[in-house]
């Protein structure tokens, strides 16, 4: 089994610097054009997917309709891969999780918020019920879904200590491709359909997102 993890397209909360989380906006027209470049991207390279996963937020099903090029209802939610939930923080200037970004061995969740472990935790349940479900079958799925949710999913498969969990950068429509090969999950590359590049992960130093 493959799968393509990407996050969602540009919205007007990420070019406003504001936190988003479990709040419910759309992709913005950059991020409609994003995720149209990704879904050239990966019909230019044959890759076609046998099922498309999304987190239940509109920007993420809309990426991953798009992307896949399959109707929004065809799109599979999984609230596991949602984004992580910063509580009060929601709709507030990114400084106010500044310890989230750059100190996240110290990050304390806001009122109504997840710590790192409990987004950690139910990305990894994807990931199970996604082995269970395909097994080591060579099925290939899209997973539609966040920063700080990828990050978790990649720290699952290469785990690195909490103060590296936001290594590198993930753009909008950034994407990661984690293979499985009936007994365990591994990170194989990172691909950035906007750049037309794709980065070979070999550990966690490969995670630097190279220069624009």
């Amino acid at each position: 089994m493959q799968i393509y993890f990407m996050r969602h397209g540009q919205t007007e909360y990420n070019t406003l610097g504001l936190v988003q989380g479990n709040t419910d906006i759309p992709l913005n027209s950059t991020g409609i054009a994003q995720a149209e470049t990704a879904r050239d991207y990966f019909a230019a390279q044959g890759i076609s997917f046998d099922a498309v996963y999304s987190s239940p937020l509109i920007r993420a099903v809309k990426t991953a309709a798009i992307a896949a090029d399959i109707p929004e209802e065809d799109v599979i939610r999984d609230c596991n891969i949602v984004e992580m939930g910063f509580g009060e923080a929601e709709g507030q200037m990114y400084p106010v999780i500044h310890n989230l970004f750059f100190h996240p061995e110290k990050y304390v969740a806001p009122e109504g918020g997840e710590t790192i472990d409990e987004v950690c935790a139910r990305t990894a349940k994807f990931l199970d019920e996604m082995a269970v479900k395909y097994g080591s079958t060579d099925k290939v799925i899209l997973a539609s879904t966040h920063g700080a949710s990828l990050r978790a999913v990649i720290q699952a498969v290469m785990p690195v200590p909490r103060e590296g969990f936001w290594r590198g950068r993930m753009d909008n429509c950034v994407c990661c491709k984690i293979n499985y090969d009936g007994s365990r999950y591994t990170l194989e590359k990172m691909i950035y359909p906007l750049k037309g590049t794709e980065l070979p992960v070999r550990g966690p130093e490969d995670l630097e997102t190279p220069e624009k």
